[in-house]
């Protein structure tokens, strides 16, 4: 069955984070495709293949205010597909954000409000590439969602590779997990992709149980048993998963990663 998904009802399942933090030695290797902000088909896949992470929205923070932009293109999947939320949060760079508490309140309601609208919607994930002065407003909202969330649906986050190394302001947040993002890094591709390369895995415990990769870079050097999370700068299609796919098994010497999910 293939079900044809817009933001007003898209409906997240998934096994995601169930029950507590995943470690690699806690589930087998598992996949998980962004949908980014474009029309995307991927009823190709079957539920066992991959989970989906949807972007649902996206806020832009300028002075006082907050510009939000839904999530209008099409999506098409699998109708049993496991799925994943995200939200990505943007800074206006030429009117830096007040990130008072007013502001962060109307954050906080429209991550609820999107979440409301998707009413089995077991897991979020936010998207904020937040500076060093934008931290103590970032761990505040993700406090702040943490307790108007439902207790049972995990909160997890991208994170910048550098934040997974040895950079303590991760330590308390209210997450499942960080993602670390090992593509499109800037200055700090080098030396992540040569720590990676000499075996050095990440100093942080919460961004040891997923990497995030892109379909046009580089694959670093990675350690099996963890989730996957892919990107792709065009729409998916069956031959560019199936192409990921492959590099990816020839790189980390699988046999298979693509794996069933455990039940939520």
């Amino acid at each position: 069955m293939i079900a044809t998904v817009g933001i007003a009802a898209c409906v997240l399942g998934m096994g995601l984070f169930a029950g507590h933090r995943l470690t690699p030695t806690d589930s087998p290797p598992e996949t998980v495709l962004w949908a980014w902000e474009r029309p995307e088909a991927v009823d190709f896949l079957t539920s066992s293949e991959a989970t989906i992470a949807v972007l649902v929205g996206r806020l832009r923070l300028s002075g006082e205010s907050m510009t939000t932009f839904p999530r209008v293109q099409p999506l098409t999947l699998p109708e049993d597909a496991p799925r994943l939320a995200v939200v990505r949060i943007e800074s206006d760079p030429r009117q830096r954000p007040v990130l008072d508490a007013p502001q962060r309140q109307r954050v906080v309601d429209a991550v609820l409000a999107w979440a409301a609208a998707l009413p089995a919607a077991r897991a979020l994930q936010i998207d904020f590439d937040a500076t060093v002065s934008e931290r103590p407003f970032y761990r505040s909202l993700l406090e702040d969602l943490r307790r108007q969330m439902p207790a049972e649906q995990p909160l997890s986050i991208t994170a910048l590779a550098s934040w997974c190394l040895g950079d303590p302001w991760l330590d308390g947040l209210p997450i499942k997990e960080a993602v670390p993002m090992l593509f499109r890094m800037g200055r700090d591709a080098e030396p992540v992709r040569a720590q990676l390369a000499r075996g050095v895995d990440f100093s942080h415990p919460l961004c040891r149980s997923s990497y995030g990769l892109s379909s046009d870079e580089p694959i670093p050097a990675l350690r099996s048993g963890r989730r996957l999370y892919l990107f792709h700068p065009r729409p998916w299609t069956e031959t560019a998963f199936e192409a990921f796919h492959h590099r990816l098994m020839r790189d980390l010497g699988e046999t298979t990663w693509i794996t069933p999910h455990a039940a939520g």
